[in-house]
């Protein structure tokens, strides 16, 4: 959607009683940024786009950042990532998680301090918002709430089939080191996937329609946007939101072990290495996979995990896609 489409847009309720709602657990941003939150007698948009992992994420992240001066041209402002080495807004989640309302509030202004005065739209992008959605407190999605309503904002996310995603899942979960204190009991361990979905914190990320549920109480009717993924994130993103460049050919980021890898990162995970050490035996665990290559199967669930998925995930995913969440990417809006 252009700028001058953007402007004839009819007004969609405000979500500033919600704002208001999170005072008192959260305070305000200074006056200057919330003036940034409109650009003339209108509210600028805000699109957070939530993930999902393994659903294209990081090839639309890094387009995103590598078309950010021709994106901005336009009127579309993706702001700068820190020192992530993927063009990612992973502080949302960082200090969600602690949180941390002074951090979250120095790295919102900062986001949006070279915005040029003609850009109509913000765009955030990251996985954590999805994946540590069950970790945020209350208080801490209140700061989230806030800085919605200073906005037009719309959440986006994309959807794999629940046995896929669990089976991506698992496996990132596996080869993420253990973490002091995180929810769960899946980062770094030697286990099963049958084991894993005795977590409840890994199940939860099975439930696509409480996810959304919980992000529309918390951004407004209407401002939850939910899609299935059909390969092409990068496309679909820019045609949702008729941003009016070419999407090229993005390259698939971050391509999961296959079953071999499984097997070696559950040994590894048995033996409690530091971090440093795990690091390296990661990239090996990599190495070899990649040299096995399509020798070997692609990890993916079995008749009885199959099974499982569907009786904790499978009656969600219908129902979400009869949802009004639910949007088919291929009709741009």
């Amino acid at each position: 959607m252009g700028f001058d489409e953007y402007e004839r847009r009819p007004a969609r309720p405000d979500a500033a009683p919600a704002a208001v709602a999170a005072e008192g657990t959260f305070g305000t941003f200074s006056q200057a940024f919330a003036a940034r939150g409109r650009i003339g007698d209108r509210k600028r948009r805000l699109i957070i786009h939530a993930g999902t992992p393994k659903t294209g994420t990081t090839s639309l992240q890094r387009y995103l950042g590598a078309h950010q001066r021709s994106l901005a041209e336009r009127g579309w402002w993706y702001p700068p990532w820190g020192d992530e080495q993927t063009p990612k807004h992973q502080w949302l989640a960082r200090v969600l998680v602690g949180e941390d309302a002074p951090a979250f509030a120095e790295h919102a202004e900062a986001a949006l301090r070279d915005m040029p005065e003609h850009a109509h739209t913000v765009i955030f992008s990251t996985e954590g918002i999805f994946n540590h959605w069950w970790d945020f407190t209350p208080k801490a999605k209140g700061f989230l709430r806030h800085l919605a309503g200073l906005f037009d904002s719309e959440l986006c996310v994309w959807f794999r089939p629940p046995d896929e995603f669990a089976a991506s899942l698992y496996v990132q979960f596996l080869t993420n080191p253990r973490i002091a204190g995180a929810p769960g009991n899946v980062y770094g361990r030697d286990l099963g996937f049958a084991e894993a979905m005795q977590d409840e914190w890994f199940r939860r990320h099975l439930d696509y329609l409480g996810f959304c549920r919980e992000a529309q109480e918390l951004f407004g009717q209407g401002r939850v946007k939910a899609f299935a993924y059909t390969g092409d994130t990068v496309r679909a993103f820019l045609e949702r939101y008729r941003i009016d460049l070419p999407p090229g050919d993005a390259p698939r980021e971050n391509l999961s072990v296959r079953r071999p890898g499984v097997e070696m990162m559950r040994i590894v995970n048995r033996y409690g290495l530091e971090d440093a050490e795990r690091e390296r035996v990661l990239g090996l665990v990599r190495e070899i996979d990649g040299v096995i290559g399509e020798r070997a199967e692609r990890f993916r669930l079995r008749g009885a995990e199959r099974a499982l998925v569907a009786r904790h995930a499978r009656e969600g995913w219908d129902a979400l896609r009869q949802s009004p969440f639910y949007e088919d990417e291929s009709v741009p809006r």
